[in-house]
């Protein structure tokens, strides 16, 4: 597929740091005073405090909040952790696993995107302790804070289906776009072969939140279109696994994908999540067990695939983690990203009981 190549250093990361220096400001506002609030959208002059902030993640929430904050506050110590040398534009997986960008398009150095007046501190958040209102970080530092920003992301939990091995994906038909770069690099590898060849592609989601509701379903979209290309939509069957009765969580976007689905030939089951793989017999099973075809064998807990299934785009289980610690107890934020499908994760983090908004000290 032929693309206008536009080179990585503007399409990138113009992109980016507009994107992490634009976006955020309701979200953020609801951690400041009503004078911040208000300098976040009138463009007023910064507001005067000597507070001590933490931001722990250094992605693309991490970021946005460090930009933002740096430019609204004068005199605050703002601390972002995190460990990772390398930014990955997470959206842009999408366009590495259908062929349309390189690998690289999607990385590109965290330290380029870090204001001035925001330490990086090149670490790993290993512990936070809202009560004492700290920071531990694996070198054993001990950061404390007067407001403290969550922004670690979710954790890609592929654990939770049995069979499934991260290592494998891009063989044995198996693609997903979340684990990164590579992976969405080898996904492409995948369904290529799949567009070649033909067969029976599964496409799905996990039941709880994840990066991008839409990027599964996008993904069968271009799968269907790679095959059209190619002259083979003929020798495929596509099948999308919907968690829910719904496509979508927005209703008319749920219609429109449901009316495109029906005029490519997509066939939709819902209410089915993926629970487990065998890689080698290319045999998936799902949550409820179904009949997929003739060829089929049913028992009480899961089904078995036919053995023509060739491709297989899966999603991870995720889940709010810090170093393998669960988060839970604490109330989340999904601040969605507006130039983005992947949402951002902001928590103020307090004791389990969330307190009333604290004034900036002065």
């Amino acid at each position: 597929m032929n693309q206008p190549h536009i080179p990585a250093s503007i399409s990138c990361a113009t992109g980016r740091r507009r994107f992490l220096g634009g976006i955020g400001v309701s979200s953020l506002a609801a951690l400041l005073p009503a004078e911040a609030a208000r300098a976040s959208t009138q463009a007023t002059a910064p507001v005067k405090t000597s507070a001590r902030i933490v931001i722990a993640g250094g992605g693309a929430a991490g970021l946005t909040a460090a930009n933002k904050l740096a430019t609204q506050l004068t005199g605050a110590t703002i601390i972002m952790v995190d460990r990772r040398k390398e930014h990955y534009y997470q959206p842009g997986f999408t366009l590495v696993a259908a062929g349309i960008k390189p690998q690289d398009y999607t990385v590109s150095q965290t330290s380029s995107y870090v204001p001035n007046g925001v330490e990086w501190l090149n670490e790993a958040v290993v512990e936070l302790d809202p009560v004492g209102n700290k920071v531990v970080t694996d070198s054993g530092k001990r950061l404390a804070y007067d407001f403290l920003i969550v922004a670690t992301g979710l954790e890609l939990n592929y654990g939770a289906i049995e069979g499934m091995d991260a290592a494998l994906i891009g063989q044995n038909g198996l693609g997903s776009i979340y684990h990164g770069p590579q992976a969405a690099a080898d996904t492409w590898k995948a369904l290529s072969t799949f567009a070649d060849q033909g067969g029976i592609g599964l496409f799905g989601r996990p039941s709880g939140e994840m990066k991008c509701a839409g990027a599964p379903l996008k993904y069968t979209f271009i799968s269907d279109d790679h095959l059209r290309r190619r002259g083979n939509r003929g020798k495929a069957e596509l099948i999308y696994m919907a968690h829910a009765k719904s496509l979508f969580s927005v209703p008319i976007v749920a219609e429109k994908v449901r009316m495109l689905y029906q005029d490519r030939g997509v066939k939709v089951r819902h209410e089915h999540v993926l629970q487990s793989i065998d890689l080698g017999r290319k045999v998936p099973a799902t949550r409820p067990p179904t009949v997929w075809s003739s060829r089929t064998t049913i028992s009480s807990t899961w089904c078995r695939r036919c053995e023509r299934r060739r491709w297989c785009a899966t999603a991870p289980c995720l889940g709010p983690r810090v170093s393998g610690r669960p988060m839970a107890g604490w109330r989340w934020t999904a601040a969605r990203c507006v130039t983005s499908a992947s949402p951002m994760y902001l928590a103020s983090v307090t004791s389990r009981a969330c307190p009333r908004a604290r004034p900036l000290p002065a």
